[in-house]
């Protein structure tokens, strides 16, 4: 069975900021079959970005951000969490699912380490990486 990794919208930004594959090497760093989540509540922040862009660079980024989420499965959140802020919503799911949740969210990153749930971050530009035990 795939690990779920549920996708943070700033982790969905970086292909096109830095030029990396974050599905290669998400699936590199865990050394294992994943399943790339999006909740509905991350796509729909970023069509809403894509349609506030001002930017030719900003429109570009979030183009390719659009494309990027074609990739993943959406998942419709649950009745008792959609009320809360998107991040909450992102935590909350990884518990359910018992998945990893890939950010570089500084306040995401926070929360998801409190609760004891696995991380996959960018370092240093160009790598990815795996914060915490995997089960």
């Amino acid at each position: 069975m795939p690990l779920p990794v549920i996708i943070d919208t700033n982790f969905l930004l970086l292909p096109a900021q830095f030029g990396i594959d974050i599905f290669t090497q998400a699936e590199e760093a865990m050394d294992r079959r994943t399943e790339f989540i999006v909740l509905d509540s991350v796509a729909e922040e970023v069509k809403r970005k894509a349609s506030k862009a001002t930017g030719s660079k900003e429109k570009r980024l979030l183009r390719v951000t659009i494309e990027l989420m074609k990739r993943c499965k959406e998942v419709e959140v649950d009745d008792n969490i959609a009320e809360l802020p998107v991040d909450d919503q992102v935590v909350e799911y990884a518990k359910k699912v018992n998945g990893v949740i890939a950010t570089n969210d500084k306040e995401l990153r926070r929360k998801a380490r409190k609760h004891e749930i696995p991380l996959l971050i960018l370092r240093g530009r160009k790598r990815i990486v795996v914060e915490g035990l995997i089960d």
